[in-house]
């Protein structure tokens, strides 16, 4: 950590930079009292953006602070610094800027809400200063409702939405009957075929020998990629995040051979829950391995009591980059319950002026 950073964030009263330790204990308590947490506010997440981006890009300062008011820790908020191609940026785990997340049980007000948003504002900009960043991309899903004050504080502040996506989501909220109801037959029919073909296990805080699992899956996405994507230690952290939080592992064994034709892991919140990692033998391809993943990860979370999957993104034909991606993204939506806007919003620092 430069010692510029740290002198620009120790001006504002309310933060506190953390540095894993009793720091990570801070962030830990506020992670379940929070109203909406993205996995990227989980602790062990950011710890893997951070192990898979240092090996993609020049520079990266992690940034993660606890909000505070009085003595009180009332909230959290997920930075990365980023060097890349020799251009900085500010963003939350290597996509755009999120919004701070706030503690419920502290009786929180728009307009205290505000106070605290104009200084991660002033700060952002500090540092935007110091690293000669021009623009701050910011980006908003309207799942919550608290985040209505963010989007509007953002435009009021000279924000321009950029552009608008869109994700698709599932609601476990729902019950199975009328979530069927929302989807595809043609996908009910597949999540059918699946079970079918394959057994399958489900790997948790419970398991015993989580290491020895994940090292399996480790194997086995590198026999099916061919190569070795990412460092082990990213391996290590995911582990992590399922012996410490909801996180878990789906393992798919084909009824006839017993072999491993499936692996994925689904990183999850109290909020939602996000599909990580995934491999496949590429040679049943035909076989409808992916659909039955996702519905046994939507069975689990039913169980755990988290309500939104996020399935991905949803592009169409004006904003996809090519046919594959286009119809990727139509069967995410033939498996979700929701799609909603996201909102990309650009903040231009005019540096120059």
């Amino acid at each position: 950590m430069t010692e510029k950073i740290a002198e620009t964030i120790q001006k504002f009263n309310c933060f506190s930079l953390l540095e894993g330790g009793k720091d990570k204990n801070r962030w830990k308590a506020l992670e379940d009292k929070v109203t909406f947490l993205p996995v990227q506010y989980q602790w062990e997440f950011i710890d893997y953006q951070k192990l898979y981006f240092r090996e993609r890009v020049s520079e990266l300062y992690d940034l993660r602070m606890v909000i505070t008011s009085g003595n009180h820790d009332v909230g959290i908020w997920s930075l990365f610094l980023i060097k890349e191609n020799g251009i900085w940026k500010i963003n939350t785990c290597g996509l755009e800027i999120f919004e701070p997340r706030f503690d419920m049980a502290f009786q929180m007000g728009t307009k205290t809400k505000r106070k605290f948003y104009k200084n991660c504002l002033s700060l952002l900009k500090e540092i935007a200063i110091i690293y000669n960043i021009s623009c701050l991309r910011f980006s908003d899903t309207p799942i919550a409702n608290d985040i209505e004050v963010w989007h509007r504080f953002l435009m009021e502040n000279n924000g321009t939405i950029c552009k608008v996506t869109h994700q698709a989501l599932y609601d476990t909220l729902l019950s199975a009957d009328e979530a069927k109801q929302k989807m595809h037959k043609s996908i009910l029919q597949r999540i059918k075929d699946g079970y079918q073909y394959y057994d399958y296990e489900i790997i948790s805080s419970k398991d015993t020998n989580i290491d020895e699992r994940m090292r399996k899956f480790r194997e086995f996405h590198i026999k099916v990629s061919g190569r070795e994507t990412r460092g082990i230690d990213t391996w290590k952290i995911q582990a992590e995040g399922i012996r410490k939080n909801r996180d878990f592992a789906i393992f798919q064994y084909d009824k006839e051979t017993r072999e491993m034709d499936g692996a994925s892991l689904f990183t999850v919140t109290h909020s939602c829950c996000y599909y990580s990692v995934s491999a496949y033998n590429r040679d049943k391809f035909d076989r409808p391995i992916g659909h039955m993943a996702q519905d046994v990860a939507i069975s689990n979370l039913r169980t755990l009591g988290v309500r939104w999957y996020i399935v991905g993104d949803r592009y169409y034909p004006a904003n996809a980059s090519d046919e594959k991606n286009l119809h990727i993204s139509e069967y995410k939506e033939a498996f979700s319950t929701n799609i909603f806007p996201k909102f990309y919003i650009d903040m231009d620092l005019n540096l120059n002026n």
